[in-house]
């Protein structure tokens, strides 16, 4: 089955292209889809992307496996062959004036783990000022054994150049953070970078 569906709000309009299998030799059922380029949120600039694919496996060799996933999957989670790939992230992204903002997320379960994650970035440019922030979150958790891995990370800079009587200042200022964390038991290591000084 193939179908396309879609859903109007006031301050939405959300447009799914999407497809159904079911192989009785293999045992095989798939459901999934993907927001076309005319799925928005409040504003039609403020376009939705991101897709989604929910298999199962009920014979054969991989009989008793399946995997749902909502945007993707965690970027160091190697897929196995059999599963569904090029599941682009769950995101948005708009133009407001100096602005650009855009996000993604992913969730994703599995017999073996669960993982989620997201990120989200931001810049402003107006005449000799410019900044940026991003912002990332990848997390995996594995069921047997038990372990889990976190990833957090965090950018931001500021540049400006401010014309003096006789000459210009440039300012150039950033932040730089990583954080990894795994176990059990716990452990992690930590760095920031800010300006000329890494710790």
């Amino acid at each position: 089955l193939i179908g396309v569906s879609s859903i109007f709000y006031p301050a939405a309009f959300i447009e799914l292209a999407w497809t159904a299998r079911f192989v009785p030799e293999s045992g095989y059922l798939f459901l999934g889809g993907q927001l076309t380029s005319r799925s928005y949120l409040l504003i039609p600039q403020a376009q939705l992307t991101g897709g989604f694919a929910v298999a199962a496996w009920l014979a054969g060799e991989h009989k008793g496996d399946f995997v749902v996933s909502v945007g993707g999957y965690h970027p160091n989670f190697h897929a196995p062959d059999h599963y569904p790939n090029h599941i682009p992230r769950l995101g948005i992204s708009f133009h407001l004036g100096p602005a650009d903002i855009k996000g993604g997320m992913y969730f994703a379960i599995t017999p073996q783990c669960v993982m989620m994650g997201g990120s989200l970035e931001a810049s402003v440019r107006q005449g000799n000022l410019s900044a940026f922030i991003k912002m990332t979150l990848d997390a995996i958790i594995y069921f047997e054994p038990f372990h889990y891995d976190v990833m957090i990370s965090a950018d931001a800079s500021v540049k400006a150049d401010i014309p003096l009587a006789l000459t210009t200042l440039h300012i150039d200022m950033h932040l730089h953070l990583d954080i990894h964390i795994w176990g059990p038991e716990i452990s992690g290591v930590a760095s920031i970078d800010v300006g000329p000084k890494t710790f």
